[in-house]
């Protein structure tokens, strides 16, 4: 009699620590699940579109500091040698210039700066046209990174909503493991 009442009492440790082996693997199932969540991938995703469109646009935006600062430049060299021409034929029109190896030497000069204003205006024309499409593909970079932004968002959204109701499923696993391994004695569970 006393054999048959100590049997299931030893049998109640071992099945509550097996009890206690079947939660814990569906709490590694839970973490493994929780690791490899479709959400989190379609987040790390969208969070690499948003860093690659923000590279890009970074690029972008580098370039047209870059261009507009060589405009600037372009066009104050263009002002400075309009100015020299207007100064070059103010003296040639006073003729004030003196011997006439001089005024020729003007004129020449004033033809020359004149191929160089031209040559400037070319290469002025081809910087606003590139600063143009540069423009335009800028804000299409914004655009696109502002569409990634509203991607990573609905994507956290997913992963919050995921991990939400894994968070509600481990919530009712632990305390069931607690109360069970109140039922096993300590050199078991160390033991486990």
């Amino acid at each position: 009699g006393v054999g048959g009442a100590r049997a299931p009492m030893a049998d109640d440790p071992v099945r509550a620590l097996l009890a206690v082996q079947e939660i814990d693997s569906a709490l590694d199932r839970l973490h493994h699940r929780r690791q490899t969540l479709p959400e989190r991938r379609e987040l790390a995703e969208a969070e690499a579109a948003t860093a690659t469109v923000a590279a890009e646009l970074a690029a972008t935006v580098r370039r047209a500091e870059e261009l507009g600062g060589e405009i600037r430049r372009r066009e104050d060299e263009v002002a400075a040698n309009e100015a020299r021409v207007a100064s070059l034929e103010a003296t040639l029109d006073s003729g004030s210039a003196g011997a006439p190896r001089d005024l020729a030497a003007m004129a020449d000069e004033v033809q020359a700066v004149r191929r160089r204003i031209r040559s400037l205006e070319d290469a002025l024309l081809d910087l606003l046209e590139e600063a143009e499409v540069t423009a335009a593909s800028q804000a299409e970079l914004q655009h696109r990174r502002d569409e990634r932004a509203v991607d990573v968002g609905r994507a956290s959204e997913a992963v919050a909503t995921a991990d939400a109701e894994l968070d509600a499923e481990e919530a009712e696993l632990v305390p069931q493991r607690v109360r069970l391994v109140e039922g096993v004695p300590d050199d078991l569970v160390r033991t486990y």
